[in-house]
């Protein structure tokens, strides 16, 4: 009887720590082409001119652990279309949770050219911590975050997280190239 009521204990208390541990499992995480992908799928679905202008990785639970494989759990992709449609794609746990449409300007040079999105979050992320020293942020800006977006002309990368004096730091590669511009 009593082995039988250790084995119960032994169970449960196996139950509750893979329970507990659960939440820590990043296996939903996407990288940054990733939520591309799955963003304008979603927005070609709304409207076949949608192009994208901006996507951002975004804060969660996970703290310091967020990003550490150039992958996030949450994206938001901005898209707009000729006619001045705007709308927000979120992207959560490697799916479209929402499409969000309003309103605004449409900017061509604003517009990510898909075929010059060469390089990716993950390959990024190492370059930054090996060339950068690169640490993961804290309480805001939790972990690595990653933006894609359209500077000075050409579409680019920027890698956020720390630098040694604990200061944010973003190191910005053209997206084409992976060539560093700051």
């Amino acid at each position: 009887m009593v082995l039988i009521i250790l084995f119960i204990a032994a169970v449960i208390t196996t139950l509750y720590f893979q329970a507990s541990n659960s939440t820590l499992t990043r296996t939903e995480d996407v990288t940054l082409q990733e939520a591309l992908e799955l963003g304008m799928a979603k927005a070609l679905e709304w409207d076949a001119s949608a192009v994208p202008f901006y996507l951002t990785s975004v804060d969660d639970e996970f703290g310091t652990i967020s990003g550490q494989q150039g992958r996030r759990e949450r994206w938001n992709l901005q898209v707009g279309t000729p006619d001045n449609k705007r709308a927000v794609i979120a992207i959560r746990k490697g799916d479209v949770e929402g499409l969000y449409p309003g309103v605004g300007p449409f900017v061509d040079t604003h517009v990510i050219k898909r075929e010059e999105v060469v390089f990716d979050s993950p390959e990024l992320l190492s370059r930054s911590r090996t060339e950068h020293d690169l640490l993961p942020g804290k309480d805001w800006a939790n972990g690595y975050h990653f933006v894609l977006q359209v500077l000075d002309g050409k579409a680019t990368i920027t890698v956020i997280g720390l630098d040694k004096t604990l200061q944010q730091q973003k190191i910005v590669f053209e997206s084409s190239s992976s060539v560093t511009m700051n």
